[in-house]
């Protein structure tokens, strides 16, 4: 091919000249044609044409000499020399899609989960727990709904008839008990308020010197050679901060046990069965829970070994670590594809 403008000879097509940049098309021009099936027109003579002129396909025409023309292919843009006159199309190998993960698949992994043998451990060690408590006339509400529907999804799941209901149930005892914590983080907060108010108030309406009045003699140590009521209005304003600062320490300590840890695993149960319903494959805050699954494990091992003097609180918070260590590992083994 010539450019018309600096007779720059060259054997493909340019959309610019190479050499002075005069835009294409270059001459001569071969008609453009599009390949049944395919988007991206080709250049040159269709396969079984005769080109221009009536000259049979792979015969000069008479009085020019036409050297090998190129090709390309639509994906690569790469080509290779051919007979005068012939288009070799190459698609490139199309990529096979990503299937997606069915229901059934999704649904064969839950029942796998909930009729593990090691969760038939974890049902076990619950069932521990909640006897032992209420043996000891403890009744851990959250603790006992959940035993209770662990043993009916690994039932529901050894006979094969598991349903996303089930898992939910799960789920929404987890947010009770994400709510359940709310709830007291912000009644230890206004305990703590009371605490500081009430203490507050029995110095500033003088009720302080009453209560001395009324403390026997022999309380009093009388090498002190300050003021009494000074010394006991001080203490009580101080007492009073000090309950309230520790209430709420420990209502941000619920809080967060319940926006991180329960929040966490709540969301993870819940885009399970939601997995299941939608056909989706899509888990969410699995490591925060699996996390928060060996924070749990933590805390009931130390209070197992804080419970040592007596062998029921020993056994009972033993084997809740026992299951949360269990539970993580499950989740890890049959959420693998899941970060």
């Amino acid at each position: 091919m010539k450019c018309s403008n600096c007779n720059y000879e060259s054997p493909e097509d340019f959309l610019y000249c190479p050499d002075c940049g005069q835009p294409g098309p270059l001459k001569p021009v071969d008609p453009i044609y599009y390949v049944p099936g395919m988007e991206t027109p080709v250049q040159g003579q269709p396969m079984g044409q005769q080109p221009m002129g009536g000259q049979p396909m792979g015969q000069q025409p008479m009085g020019q000499q036409m050297g090998p023309q190129v090709t390309y292919t639509a994906q690569t843009g790469g080509g290779v020399p051919t007979s005068a006159g012939e288009v070799r199309y190459t698609p490139a190998p199309p990529v096979p899609p990503v299937p997606p993960v069915s229901n059934m698949d999704l649904y064969t992994r839950a029942c796998n989960f909930f009729s593990e043998s090691l969760f038939l451990v974890v049902c076990i060690l619950f069932s521990v727990n909640v006897a032992l408590s209420v043996f000891t006339l403890k009744f851990p509400i959250v603790t006992i709904l959940l035993t209770i529907f662990f043993w009916v999804c690994f039932a529901k799941a050894k006979g094969g008839r598991l349903t996303p209901g089930n898992i939910k149930c799960i789920s929404g005892t987890l947010f009770a008990a994400e709510i359940i914590k709310y709830v007291v983080a912000g009644l230890l907060v206004v305990a703590g308020i009371i605490c500081a108010a009430f203490f507050s108030s029995i110095v500033r309406s003088g009720a302080i010197y009453d209560l001395i009045d009324m403390l026997p003699d022999s309380y009093f140590n009388y090498s002190y050679s300050g003021n009494y009521y000074e010394m006991m209005e001080a203490m009580l304003d101080f007492s009073g901060v000090m309950v309230m600062m520790m209430l709420i320490i420990v209502a941000a300590i619920v809080f967060v046990w319940g926006i991180c840890g329960t929040r966490g695993l709540h969301i993870f149960t819940k885009s399970v069965y939601r997995s299941i319903e939608t056909g989706t494959f899509e888990i969410k805050k699995k490591s925060r829970a699996c996390g928060w699954l060996i924070v749990f494990a933590v805390f009931s091992g130390l209070s197992a070994l804080g419970g040592l003097i007596t062998v029921i609180g020993f056994l009972r918070n033993g084997a809740m670590c026992a299951a949360f260590i269990m539970l993580n590992i499950l989740i890890r083994k049959y959420t693998k594809d899941v970060y």
